[in-house]
Formats: C-alpha cells, structure tokens, sequence
C-alpha cells in the first residue's frame, strides 16, 4: 500500500472516530437530561437546628421530634414535597456573607446567582416559581428589589414592575400570581398591595387605600390579613376584596412577625407585640367569629419571633419560644406545639438550641 493511500486512510479513520465520539456525547447528554434527579427528601414539617457549621432537621411528631439527618450549613430552605423542588439558599465557602441559590427539582439542578447575598426565598403553592430578594453588596441599603424565578423554565422571570417593593412583604396567591406592598416608582404617591401575574406580565392594584403604611400582611384565600400603621392608631384588620369591605380585628397590635393560615380549620394564627409590651407572643384569630386570642402567657415566656410557625394535617401549631425572660446570649430557643382542641402548649424539645420551624409548602 502506498504512503498516500495510507494518509488518505488514516484520515478517514480518524474523522470516523470524532463523529462517533460526538454522536456519543450528544447521546449521554440527552439521557443526561432527561433522568430523574435525586431530590432531598424533608418532612412536611421540619425542625432545623443550627449546630456549629451544620444543619441538623427533624421531623416533628405530635409531642416529639425524631433526627431524620444534617447537611452542610445553609442560611434558608423551601420546599414542595407533592412537587419533589427544593430551593437552598447556600453560603459561598470563601465568604459566608454572599451565597447563591440552589434550585433542585426532578428535572436537575440549578444555580442563581449575580448578587452578593439574597434572602427570604418563597415559593409559589406548587413550587412552579420562586420569588426572593436580593443585594448588590453586604449592606441592606444595597437592595435590588424582588426577583421571580422559574422553577419550570429554569430561568429568571421578567418581571416588569413599576413598584418598589417595601422589604419582604411579599407573598403568592398562586402560581402565576404573586402579591407584594409598594409604591409606584412614577410618583411615589400610589402605595398599596399590587398583584402581578407571572403569565399575562400584567401588574396591577389588588388593594389600595391603605390608612398609613402597611407593615404585615397574609393571603387568607379571598380575604387578606393587614397590618397598618399611622400616626393616629394602628389597625389590625381582615379585608374583604370581593366584598370590598374591612373587618377591624385589633387596634393594639403593633408588629407581626410573622403568620400561618390554617385553612383546614379557618384560623390564623401569627406572632406579634402589643403597643407598649416589646414581648413576642402568640395569638390565634379565628376566621368565623374575627376574635384574636392570646395564646401563651408564662410558658413558654416569649415566642421566638424568627423561630418560624407551620401547622400539621392535624391542626397542631409548631413554634419555637423561650422559657425565660432573662437575656439568652447564645439565642438558644426551646420548640413548642400548640394543641388548640385541647388549648394547651407543649414542650417538645429535649434541649435548649437554635432552633427553626420549617416545612413544606
């Protein structure tokens, strides 16, 4: 065989050889994309523990807690167990003041980032979207507004809004749609609670004619919990968009911290302070009669404000409190379950740690 013919053959192998291992690689790629991811696992309702630089979660049972495991240290989870989709919000190793967000689900995982640190991460009832905030740097004053991302696309919404939403109070009444407090940026003088719709691109008032500013407020279905506040009182109120009406609930609630919806038994209940009594504590507002009632008085002593709030399929409300009012400088809470058939509170932690009520959406 000659020098030539055997060029022109090796050649020929060797174009062989790269479209096979090309065709190879576009193969592994698809099936790569197309199989099942292995999503974390978490209870409906999830007790976590901050210890050292690890995450250890529990799953809470009626009067117990039971370890299900701990992973490596993360500032925030959210989660959709009928959905398998997971959102984690994960420090940067180097810098444990930034981080990313982790967004895991059956179609694989995914990374947002382009910010110096986010937070307060929600999803959507079904897990299709995840609103969150976000910073340019360390600093709170570096805020870049809210941001929408989709779980289903793996890509960030476009989210044409015209309103500076005012810190976290933002929340989602469905999959497509989200509700959050501001002011228009055009004029400053439109405040209220606007509605936009993930789909349509369509932005718009969904409550106005706020007295004052609006410091909390929870979807309750139709109607909507509100927190407002000006110089003359503040009003704790339920209003009534189909109707269009207010139903007042309390004049001496000055801060919530933060709420859950009972939806199976029509109760809400949230944590706050009255005026002049800088004490977290724990009410109950029932949906039927619009009565608030006081739930905690000595034990536990104080209710942990960031302590998280979630209740089970059996109407048991998991909290964490502290059982002292003496100043706790290493923030070691104690977690609690409120029983309202029986109007009880109970202790169900062992030991005193850092503890955080979590669970799935």
């Amino acid at each position: 065989m000659s020098v030539k013919k055997r060029i022109v053959l090796t050649i020929c192998f060797l174009l062989l050889m790269l479209t096979a291992s090309s065709c190879s690689k576009g193969k592994n790629k698809a099936i790569d994309n197309q199989k099942n991811f292995d999503v974390p696992k978490y209870p409906n309702i999830m007790i976590m523990e901050n210890k050292s630089d690890k995450i250890n979660f529990y799953k809470a049972d009626q009067d117990s807690m039971t370890k299900m495991g701990s992973m490596d240290n993360v500032r925030e989870i959210v989660y959709n167990n009928n959905n398998s989709i997971v959102g984690l919000l994960m420090p940067d190793k180097d810098n444990l003041k930034k981080n990313t967000i982790r967004v895991i689900s059956g179609k694989g995982e995914n990374t947002i980032d382009g910010f110096y640190f986010a937070k307060d991460l929600r999803l959507s009832p079904n897990g299709e979207n995840l609103a969150y905030r976000s910073f340019k740097d360390q600093s709170l004053d570096s805020a870049q507004g809210l941001s929408l991302y989709s779980v289903e696309n793996n890509k960030k919404i476009d989210f044409e809004s015209q309103v500076l939403t005012s810190g976290n109070l933002y929340a989602w009444i469905s999959d497509e749609e989200i509700l959050y407090y501001g002011a228009s940026v055009k004029d400053g003088k439109n405040t209220g609670i606007f509605k936009y719709n993930t789909k349509e691109h369509k932005e718009e008032m969904y409550v106005g004619n706020i007295k004052g500013y609006c410091t909390y407020f929870m979807p309750l279905g139709d109607k909507i919990l509100i927190l407002s506040r000006d110089i003359e009182e503040n009003k704790l109120y339920i209003y009534n968009k189909g109707k269009d009406e207010s139903i007042n609930i309390s004049n001496n609630i000055e801060n919530v911290y933060d709420g859950i919806f009972d939806r199976n038994n029509n109760l809400v209940y949230i944590i706050a302070s009255e005026k002049n009594v800088d004490i977290p504590t724990l009410y109950k507002i029932n949906l039927t009669s619009y009565k608030i009632e006081r739930i905690n008085y000595d034990f536990p002593k104080i209710v942990d404000p960031d302590g998280g709030l979630r209740v089970d399929s059996n109407g048991l409300l998991y909290y964490c409190g502290f059982t002292s009012l003496e100043e706790n400088t290493d923030n070691n809470n104690d977690v609690f379950m409120y029983n309202p058939k029986e109007n009880s509170n109970n202790l169900i932690s062992i030991d005193s740690s850092q503890y955080k009520i979590n669970g799935s959406n």
